[in-house]
């Protein structure tokens, strides 16, 4: 015979009821914040509402002792920032969470119920498992009031530089085995963020988390074809259509300045993520006569974030997020042969030599710009399996297999330091898994302001050099 056992929990967070609404509803976001859940994605199409499906992976057990079992939740009832309910059902067990929440002095009380029917277990059994699952109902309400809390924002720490340094234990917080993707309970609504390279790898899964998120998109690639099928694809699993497609080149100074022209009708601009890059393992020019990687992976973004500068100023919260590489770190800077024509092509260490680049100009930003109220941060995603990794390092992909992040991890600080009110404070630093780091652990790879603000020179006459059409 099935047996009962209701879960009850009460905590109270410092954060509005319709913010909490937003996570706790969306129950794709329960494997970021509840430990006993393994995986959870939204199945049904449009807007989190009424009727909205989820399939949920709920494990329990310690490692070979692991079980994993799916259950499918369905939204029962939904009334925005008061309650919802979601009825969930698999072979093992059915449940009915309910979830309510009560605006109190400084933010909000959530009161979670999960009643609970086990198909599978006697009431002997139910005896025995009632304090376990007790306390995974304690863990799952815990890491709850962690997601909603506001955590304070990691400092530099001279430990985790010299774990950097020491280069392995470096070299594995990249992997897999390092943090992955966590809890985001900021809401973007009504803010509009530039988004490049938005349609495969970490510049698609960070779409899909801005896009949950509320935010205007206006998204920035070189197929019409597959930006449409992005847009459409956000449409279908958010709700939440993009606010425009810009097809551009970016290799191009021409097809780039053109976007940036586009831009200028659109108002303020809250973010910037400079994501899109390639790495390229020959040698080759644009038809500006540009070498491919510089124009890519320094020139684009350079001209973005430049261009965008007045309309970020205008947000009140501007931000420019620059998507780097932990390959920075073997490669200093070559401000009299930036694009390669006078030594060994090797397209690993020109990848690396351009963002090695975008990290200095991070820092000169942030130094210039801060009186403009615009933050400026390069994050590192750690080593992820992306489409592009698979195209220009299959060798890589292959030895490293496992250990390489799901592009949803690698996206995790990308879309949080979009997201994150608090990080406006933290402008110029260098992070990854939302914690910062040295930018420099092998000896003269620094870049120094007065080599930085030559750099910048640089790149603005390489750009002039670039008549229009």
């Amino acid at each position: 015979m099935p047996s009962n056992i209701r879960l009850h929990e009460v905590i109270d967070v410092a954060r509005s009821p319709a913010e909490c609404f937003a996570l706790v509803a969306d129950f794709s976001t329960i494997a970021d914040w509840d430990p006993g859940v393994a995986a959870s994605s939204k199945i049904s199409e449009g807007a989190v509402g009424l009727g909205s499906q989820f399939r949920v992976v709920v494990q329990s057990g310690i490692g070979p002792f692991k079980n994993r079992f799916p259950m499918d939740y369905r939204i029962t009832a939904y009334e925005p920032d008061a309650r919802v309910v979601l009825e969930g059902t698999s072979k093992q067990c059915d449940g009915i969470d309910t979830i309510s929440f009560t605006p109190i002095a400084g933010g909000t009380r959530i009161d979670y119920t999960a009643d609970l029917t086990l198909k599978t277990l006697g009431d002997g059994a139910v005896k025995l498992m009632g304090p376990l699952l007790e306390r995974v109902g304690k863990r799952a309400v815990a890491g709850l009031k962690r997601a909603l809390d506001s955590q304070p924002i990691a400092k530099p720490s001279p430990w985790r530089d010299l774990g950097d340094k020491l280069l392995l234990p470096g070299a594995a917080r990249f992997t897999s085995w390092g943090s992955g993707r966590q809890a985001i309970a900021d809401r973007l609504d009504g803010q509009t963020i530039v988004l490049t390279g938005p349609t495969s790898g970490l510049g698609l899964a960070a779409a899909h988390r801005l896009s949950q998120l509320g935010a205007r998109l206006v998204l920035i690639g070189r197929n019409v074809n597959k930006l449409a099928d992005t847009a459409d694809a956000l449409s279908r699993t958010t709700g939440n259509a993009p606010r425009a497609q810009l097809v551009a080149d970016l290799s191009l100074v021409a097809e780039t300045r053109a976007v940036l022209e586009q831009l200028a009708d659109f108002g303020p601009i809250d973010a910037l993520v400079n994501n899109a890059g390639a790495l390229f393992n020959q040698r080759g020019e644009t038809a500006e006569g540009i070498e491919q990687t510089l124009a890519v992976d320094l020139l684009s973004p350079f001209l973005l974030a430049e261009g965008l500068r007045p309309q970020l100023a205008a947000s009140g919260r501007g931000r420019v997020v620059n998507v780097a590489s932990g390959g920075m770190y073997l490669q200093g800077l070559s401000l009299g042969d930036l694009q390669w024509a006078a030594r060994p092509y090797d397209g690993t260490k020109a990848y690396a030599q351009a963002k090695r680049g975008l990290v200095a100009l991070t820092k000169l930003w942030a130094e210039r710009w801060a009186g403009d109220g615009i933050a400026v941060h390069a994050m590192h995603p750690g080593w992820a399996d992306t489409p592009g990794v698979a195209d220009a390092l299959p060798g890589f992909k292959r030895v490293m297999g496992k250990l390489l992040r799901n592009s949803d991890d690698g996206a995790d600080t990308m879309v949080w330091l979009a997201a994150n009110p608090q990080v406006q404070a933290h402008s110029g630093l260098f992070w990854l898994d939302r914690k910062p780091h040295t930018t420099e652990v092998v000896r003269n790879t620094a870049v120094n302001a007065d080599k930085a603000a030559a750099l910048r020179d640089a790149l603005i006459a390489l750009a002039g050099a670039v008549r229009p059409a």
